[in-house]
């Protein structure tokens, strides 16, 4: 649950949330609206069930130039995009979840840092936790 005071604050705010259209995205895109942020969802994913007070921008957060017209002027960033996929995809194919990954995350962050975002949220959940509790090896093929 977010606190009201939160909520309070976003009001009026321009948000941007990565990986919109994903689980926690679109509750995130929800809420936001709901307090009055002009929301913009950034996504890879084409779909209509989003919510239809925020502008969906389609968009690869690999190219640092898209991340950097998308933090201008944008108050509050939330990064929550990620790459699908299962914990038995991650490890068989480790790079391929972590080379776009760090790319994502760095181009995002440092776009937000030098167009001077007042608040940024970073979540990491995809395919980051196994069903149990042992740990594995990562190699890097």
């Amino acid at each position: 649950m977010i606190q009201d005071e939160i909520l309070r604050a976003a009001n009026g705010k321009a948000a941007i949330v990565t990986g919109g259209t994903g689980m926690i995205g679109r509750e995130a895109v929800r809420l936001l609206c709901d307090a009055g942020a002009h929301v913009r969802s950034v996504s890879l994913d084409k779909i209509d069930s989003i919510d239809p007070r925020a502008e969906q921008v389609f968009g690869d957060l690999t190219n640092f130039d898209l991340c950097q017209e998308l933090t201008r002027d944008t108050d509050w960033v939330l990064h929550v995009a990620g790459i699908k996929g299962s914990i038995e995809v991650t490890k068989s194919k480790p790079a391929s979840f972590f080379v776009p990954l760090i790319m994502m995350n760095t181009n995002l962050l440092e776009a937000a840092r030098r167009n001077g975002c007042e608040r940024v949220v970073y979540t990491s959940s995809i395919g980051a936790y196994s069903s149990g509790s042992a740990t594995f090896p990562v190699t890097l093929r």
